[in-house]
């Protein structure tokens, strides 16, 4: 499905939406069409190189320059915790190994060695701003196997 937006300021542009269909057919609530998300860095120039130079991610202009990256399906998950909630962000993979060689020879730097839980393999990668992005291959059943 295709939509005109306009963006305060900036020319309209043509976007795509994902069939709703699609989505449906894989248990998501027709009213939520994906996931935006937002990372704040005093350094976006060098965080926003990152995600398109390094992982490679689609990118579109949102006008004046501003880039969106496209990510992968999603899924969430909600865990319990003492206190105050909050969010964190895993980039998951089929074999963490070989993503972490890849990404390395990349230039891409990591915090440590993978740590191997239960439920699945994690690393914290190195953003250019000097903040954490985790990078996970689970190993229990996902909900984009569906």
């Amino acid at each position: 499905m295709r939509r005109r937006s306009s963006l305060p300021g900036g020319p309209s542009t043509t976007t795509s939406r994902p069939a709703r269909g699609n989505m449906l057919d894989r248990g998501v609530l027709k009213m939520i069409i994906g996931v935006h998300m937002i990372v704040y860095s005093a350094q976006a120039a060098r965080v926003r190189a990152f995600l398109g130079d390094i992982l490679e991610s689609r990118k579109v202009d949102a006008g004046h320059g501003w880039m969106i990256f496209a990510l992968p399906p999603a899924e969430i998950a909600v865990h319990p915790c003492e206190g105050q909630g909050r969010q964190e962000m895993y980039l998951m993979c089929d074999d963490i190994a070989v993503t972490v060689r890849e990404l390395s020879a990349r230039g891409v730097e990591f915090e440590a060695e993978p740590v191997d839980h239960e439920w699945g393999i994690v690393i914290a990668m190195k953003m250019p701003d000097g903040d954490r992005l985790w990078l996970y291959q689970p190993k229990h059943p996902t909900a984009l196997a569906g």
